[in-house]
């Protein structure tokens, strides 16, 4: 099963190579950018699971 991953998070007019990220991956940078995770950082992949987990969420409430 394909994970939503919410299209582009930067949506281009033209066509182009590359579309960029998806809004899946840029959600879960913006959980790796907040301070809240800082404490769980030296656990690495188990903070990338914690921040696409979070993305998932957030895509999911979108669709509501």
């Amino acid at each position: 099963m394909v994970k939503d991953d919410g299209g582009t998070a930067f949506p281009v007019t033209r066509p182009a190579p590359h579309v960029g990220m998806t809004l899946r991956d840029y959600f879960a940078g913006q959980v790796l950018a907040n301070a809240a995770i800082a404490p769980y950082i030296d656990q690495g992949s188990q903070v990338s699971r914690l921040a696409y987990t979070i993305a998932d969420a957030m895509l999911a409430e979108r669709q509501k």
